[in-house]
């Protein structure tokens, strides 16, 4: 995604940087597998039920997305916010 010609533009990343980029998050990450458990409880989105499978097994969630739809309608106990708005809030 960070190569598609529009987010290499904004972010004035070349193919290099985004390569390291990735490699420094996946070095740094924590694999989660999800536990089904969102009964009743479906994301906007039903492609998106596994991230909602993995906010509610966790004690204070974020999510960081683009995706309007999760944004306007959260899960309860989580936060979701835009990157935007992580930006401004933790920069």
């Amino acid at each position: 995604m960070l190569l598609r010609p529009k987010h290499r533009k904004l972010h004035k990343l070349d193919e290099e940087a985004v390569d390291q980029l990735i490699t420094e998050i996946i070095a740094n990450a924590v694999f989660c597998e999800p536990q089904k458990g969102h009964e009743g409880n479906d994301a906007p989105n039903k492609g998106d039920n596994n991230l909602w499978d993995l906010l509610q097994h966790h004690k204070s969630p974020v999510l960081i997305t683009g995706d309007l739809l999760l944004v306007e309608k959260p899960l309860q106990k989580a936060s979701i916010i835009l990157p935007r708005t992580y930006m401004e809030t933790f920069s």
